[in-house]
């Protein structure tokens, strides 16, 4: 949308088989497609600021050790449902900590992986409530909002439009218990694999020890 046109060589390649529209006709275009162009910026903000809200929803509840994970779930099914695609979902409870799996499409599936619980927090190193979201310079301040409930509500937020019309299957795994070791992770993905054939994953998880998000991954 924001590469140059070139109306002569288009006019020359097409005048052969009809008429190319008169000058007026092509500045009308062309104020068509900036107008198009601001309405695509105009869409892409929307998604942006729905992720944002979603995720400082989520940032304001306290997830240390898992806890409050049937808050979690709440929010994020309310999210799905005012958004309004067509999805199923499944609670999954391990060890007494719940998890949430999204479905959506058929077919062959692409899964995607994000956990709602967080370290615990040392009050010394925050001058802000560390479960109070707070909007800095561009940036958002509080506990999990880079690990990773940010991740999870990117995540979150494309499964949900992808939902209201999928080409494919897709699954969302939204789990607790990643930070002591996975565990419910490894038994979700267990019980989804009896019945799913999953062709690829993508885990946005920030964390890393020798390169970007290998901390985190699995393989299928």
């Amino acid at each position: 949308l924001c590469a140059p046109f070139d109306w002569e060589r288009r006019r020359s390649r097409v005048q052969s088989s009809f008429s190319f529209p008169k000058e007026k006709d092509c500045v009308s275009l062309r104020a068509r497609s900036f107008f198009c162009l601001l309405d695509l910026r105009f869409c892409i903000k929307n998604m942006f600021m729905d992720t944002i809200t979603l995720l400082k929803r989520l940032l304001d509840v306290n997830t240390v050790d898992s806890h409050n994970g049937e808050e979690v779930i709440r929010i994020i099914l309310e999210y799905m449902h005012e958004k309004g695609g067509e999805y199923t979902h499944e609670i999954m409870e391990f060890n007494g900590m719940k998890n949430l799996v999204l479905y959506t499409g058929e077919g062959e599936a692409f899964a995607m992986n994000g956990h709602y619980d967080v370290v615990p927090v040392d009050e010394e190193g925050w001058n802000t409530d560390p479960f109070s979201p707070v909007e800095k310079s561009g940036l958002i301040y509080a506990r999990g909002a880079n690990d990773m409930k940010g991740g999870l509500a990117a995540a979150v937020s494309a499964f949900a439009r992808y939902s209201k019309n999928p080409s494919g299957r897709a699954i969302m795994m939204v789990v607790a218990d990643e930070e002591k070791g996975g565990k419910c992770s490894e038994l979700a993905l267990e019980r989804l694999l009896k019945n799913e054939k999953i062709k690829g994953a993508l885990i946005p998880e920030p964390s890393s020890a020798e390169r970007f998000g290998d901390i985190g991954s699995c393989l299928l």
